[in-house]
């Protein structure tokens, strides 16, 4: 049994060799591009909890007390377009990494109150059909 195994393990590594003296790029399939929802709601609180850092809004007296605290005020509320019934696909990383450029660019003065309130951010955008 092990024997038939590792032959069909040795013919994959000849077929994928093979495959790879081919000159065209190989075709990446969507589900590629397909982050998980919480996966994505962390990185996009991780993005905005780095913003309050360098927007000097967190620490004593601060709109947060530490990063743990924006991290857990920000993971627990926000993200309900981005729920299963929202969001059955997943989240595209490209658009996710729009998303968090654009959590970047945002200016100090800006509150981002609403995640939806960057369009790069919107459901609409992040959501696989």
């Amino acid at each position: 049994m092990k024997l038939v195994k590792a032959s069909a393990g040795v013919l994959l590594v000849f077929a994928v060799i093979g495959c790879s003296k081919h000159t065209e790029p190989a075709m990446v399939p969507a589900a590629g591009n397909e982050r998980s929802r919480e996966d994505s709601i962390h990185a996009i609180t991780r993005e905005r909890c780095e913003r309050e850092v360098s927007c000097g809004n967190v620490g004593v007296d601060k709109k947060y007390a530490s990063l743990d605290a924006c991290t857990s005020s920000l993971n627990d509320t926000g993200y309900s377009s981005l729920d299963a019934k929202s969001c059955p696909h997943g989240v595209d990383s490209r658009e996710l990494a729009e998303c968090q450029q654009s959590i970047r660019n945002e200016e100090c003065g800006s509150v981002i109150d609403a995640i939806e309130r960057l369009a790069a951010c919107r459901s609409s955008k992040l959501c696989h059909d």
